[in-house]
């Protein structure tokens, strides 16, 4: 086969991507910005939030200082959630993106089936 191997050091492509994607993404999870940088965070973290965590905690030197940072973020998505200039469909977005972790990335599929109608 002439295809690239796309692993780095035997794992996944992303863990070493881990922590400066966690950055990216702290830097754009404010209020007030265009629906666009929250519709980016959303299809990011519900496709991939559960393995983003994973990878996060497989390269921390120190594991509890990754999670006050995930805890970080995902208080700025509240913060998202919660300002009156977030539209409804980003507000709807940021919810499902917070659910979907408080349910361990594997919400029912009632939830799922709200988010999908409502969106």
């Amino acid at each position: 086969s002439s295809g690239i191997n796309a692993e780095y050091g035997g794992g996944t492509p992303i863990t070493p991507l881990a922590p400066p994607l966690l950055e990216c993404i702290s830097q754009i999870s404010k209020p007030k910005l265009p629906d666009t940088v929250y519709e980016v965070i959303y299809h990011a973290l519900i496709r991939y939030g559960g393995d983003f965590e994973q990878h996060l905690q497989a390269v921390a030197k120190d594991t509890t200082d990754v999670k006050a940072k995930v805890e970080r973020l995902y208080d700025s998505f509240r913060g998202i959630v919660i300002d009156d200039a977030t539209s409804d469909i980003s507000r709807l977005r940021m919810l499902e993106v917070i659910e979907r972790r408080a349910y361990g990335y594997s919400m029912p599929e009632s939830c799922l089936q709200y988010y999908q109608s409502a969106g």
